[in-house]
């Protein structure tokens, strides 16, 4: 997965994530733990928890749960995040990962739930719309781009 990431240039900002993930699964499911805690690497984490999106036995994507929101989360990130690796793409994986994720947050008290992609992301787009996402106004983003937000409702 890590491979395909990095062959379709989508590693972005989690660069330094990854990096931990490429010394093996033990080093990246324990920078993991430490992530959910919050407060790590930097003061403005949140906490929250990641989850593996499998088929059989082959990591297909990962799904990002945020318990809090900060100014900067407000407008890209969102409560829900999630990636499916390029070659698994197009399989409802994605869609599958945010009625879990929505579910997941239900368990935690959540009502709703924010979401956000870029303006350009059509197929994230159709994901959160599937799973009943209701948009809110866009975001701007300190590179200029623009992010679609939206609310979905957990449970």
């Amino acid at each position: 997965m890590l491979a395909e990431y990095r062959e379709h240039a989508e590693l972005g900002l989690y660069t330094w994530l990854y990096d931990v993930a490429w010394q093996g699964y033990d080093a990246y499911r324990a920078m993991l733990a430490r992530l959910e805690q919050g407060g790590w690497p930097f003061p403005e984490v949140v906490p929250g928890a990641t989850y593996f999106v499998m088929d059989d036995d082959h990591v297909v994507g990962e799904i990002y749960l945020r318990f809090g929101l900060t100014p900067a989360l407000e407008r890209d990130g969102g409560n829900i995040g999630y990636q499916v690796r390029p070659r698994a793409r197009n399989r409802a994986y994605a869609t599958q990962g945010l009625r879990i994720a929505r579910s997941r947050l239900a368990e935690r008290g959540l009502r709703s739930a924010l979401v956000t992609c870029g303006a350009e992301h059509a197929a994230s787009i159709r994901v959160i719309e599937k799973n009943g996402g209701v948009r809110l106004e866009d975001a701007m983003l300190p590179d200029g781009t623009v992010n679609r937000r939206y609310r979905v409702p957990c449970g």
